[in-house]
């Protein structure tokens, strides 16, 4: 399954892409926000994505409103990825429309579970989406 890493800061991006490259994941890697809503504007955008709050230009939040927006037919599964730790901001990313949320610095075990999770929630997205698919 394909992954949007849509992270700024070059050396978390390193560790992210090698991280999910080690768990049988296919890192699409983006370095900012206008990148990270032009590789899901494509036809077969990832379905699972890892968005980071603050990046140069449009961040993450904006990335957020636009993907979110009632007019968008895909609704990718997307981590939102953060510093920021204070509950305020953990419900300001969960509105803004992220799934989930992981803080930074990374623990590995726990942002691998939260891929996976991730993972799971979007093939039975998919597969419910066949099943409802009327047969030509």
């Amino acid at each position: 399954m394909k992954v949007l890493v849509a992270e700024d800061e070059n050396f978390s991006r390193t560790i992210l892409t090698s991280m999910i490259e080690r768990w049988g994941y296919e890192p699409i890697v983006v370095e900012n926000g206008e990148q990270a809503l032009e590789a899901l504007q494509q036809e077969d955008a990832p379905n699972l994505i890892l968005l980071d709050w603050y990046m140069p230009g449009m961040s993450g939040l904006e990335v957020l409103q636009k993907v979110r927006n009632p007019k968008n037919l895909k609704l990718p599964y997307i981590i939102l990825l953060t510093a920021n730790a204070e509950k305020e901001d953990v419900l300001q990313g969960i509105n803004a429309g992220a799934n989930d949320y992981v803080l930074k610095p990374y623990d590995r075990d726990d942002l691998k579970t939260r891929i996976d999770r991730g993972k799971h929630i979007v093939e039975l997205q998919l597969s419910s989406k066949q099943e409802s698919s009327p047969e030509e």
